[in-house]
């Protein structure tokens, strides 16, 4: 009896397997409702691929950029090596490593911080960072100009959508600080100084040599203005000036995360006749507000832009008509100063 039952259980095992082998593994889902269409039978077997070009886009750029952290981590290693056997000393004066070599940092060590290193042999690496790397880009320096160089970059600086890094970086000079500023951001740099206060003092999103995280402390304000070239010493808005606001139109007021998300476009009573221009940041006074207004468009005598606001606790809108925006003043050029 015991041999029956036991020939019995092989030849269960053996029918059960047979069927079962019929069928692929990955098939062994429910299957769907006779009722569901095509698609959804797809949809129930595995997740929807399909993307739209700028999703696409945007997978592959992010692809790109993490493709390269390896290597620029490597890259940055030997420019520290560099760094560390450089004798400063033994460079000829219009060797451009002789001031310009470094760390360069500017961030508050915690959201968003930017770090650019230089040498003249293992080239740059630029970081963007925060929670994780946001953005990374590297490679050598293959041009030199009297006012900064020019870099061979791994990836695409326009495949980060809040472009910072660029292939032509800027050597800036103010006072005995040491500024090392990709093209993409000479005018932040414009902005922050016409802006004057803390932005002038702090120069967020400026790398500087040395820089230390905005919670150690700022360094004091050099005299005079930071050395540009002639493009963006042109847009130093040289003295006091006050414009108001004279229309308002607000395109967005929703709940935010932490506040109400506010939207807006302003009209300015000042234009080419106070040196205002396209790309321009304007404020106001910093005790009544650090919102900014960001110029687009610049007629004689007003001024189109618009404001962003993620976190407003108030109840009314951030910007009303009469609203008085200033801009302090460039200090007189330390040259002139010293001429007099």
């Amino acid at each position: 009896m015991a041999r029956f039952f036991l020939l019995l259980a092989i030849v269960l095992v053996a029918w059960v397997g047979g069927v079962c082998a019929k069928q692929p593994r990955s098939s062994r889902v429910a299957a769907p409702p006779r009722s569901c269409p095509p698609c959804a039978t797809a949809q129930a077997s595995a997740p929807s691929t399909v993307l739209d070009p700028e999703t696409k886009k945007s997978l592959a750029n992010r692809a790109a950029i993490d493709a390269e952290i390896p290597r620029a981590n490597a890259r940055g290693s030997r420019i520290n090596a560099e760094l560390a056997a450089l004798d400063r000393n033994k460079l000829a004066d219009d060797d451009w490593a002789k001031e310009w070599a470094g760390n360069y940092f500017e961030g508050d060590g915690l959201g968003r911080n930017v770090h650019i290193d230089i040498v003249p042999r293992a080239g740059v690496v630029y970081k963007l960072t925060g929670c994780g790397a946001f953005d990374v880009n590297h490679g050598e320096v293959v041009e030199t100009f009297p006012d900064g160089v020019k870099a061979n970059l791994a990836v695409d600086p326009r495949f980060y959508d809040d472009r910072i890094m660029s292939s032509r970086l800027y050597f800036v000079r103010w006072g005995n600080q040491r500024f090392l500023v990709p093209a993409a951001c000479m005018i932040t740099l414009v902005n922050n100084y016409n802006l004057g206060g803390y932005r002038r003092r702090a120069m967020p999103g400026i790398p500087r040599r040395d820089g230390k995280v905005v919670f150690e402390g700022l360094p004091d304000e050099p005299p005079g203005r930071p050395e540009l070239p002639a493009e963006f010493a042109r847009l130093i808005v040289d003295m006091p000036t006050r414009a108001k606001v004279i229309d308002v139109k607000m395109t967005a007021d929703k709940k935010g995360q932490y506040g109400r998300h506010v939207e807006g476009d302003v009209t300015i009573d000042a234009g080419r006749d106070k040196r205002f221009f396209e790309g321009m940041a304007v404020g106001f006074p910093e005790e009544v507000s650090r919102l900014l207004i960001s110029i687009s468009h610049v007629d004689d005598h007003t001024s189109t832009g618009s404001f962003v606001c993620y976190s407003y606790q108030e109840a009314g809108p951030p910007v009303t008509v009469g609203m008085e925006i200033g801009l302090p003043g460039a200090k007189p050029a330390a040259d002139a100063r010293a001429g007099s």
